[in-house]
């Protein structure tokens, strides 16, 4: 089962929690300080991660959809 990250970018205040979680996955961009997704796709094995990584968000912008494009998180 391959789940995907969603990312609302544009509403990013830049707080780096994901990419101090997730550093595989989330960078931080050097020109405008908000963080870039690098790796969409979620495994089996990085789920419990990938969900603390979206959790993390203090202004919700990650989120978590399975195979049908249902939201979890």
């Amino acid at each position: 089962m391959t789940h995907k990250f969603i990312h609302d970018r544009e509403n990013c205040i830049s707080c780096g929690a994901c990419a101090a979680i997730n550093g595989i996955k989330w960078k931080m961009n050097k020109e405008d300080g908000k963080a870039d997704l690098i790796i969409e796709n979620i495994t089996n094995d990085e789920f419990e991660l990938d969900m603390e990584t979206a959790e993390s968000c203090p202004v919700n912008v990650i989120h978590i959809n399975d195979e049908n494009k249902k939201k979890l998180i």
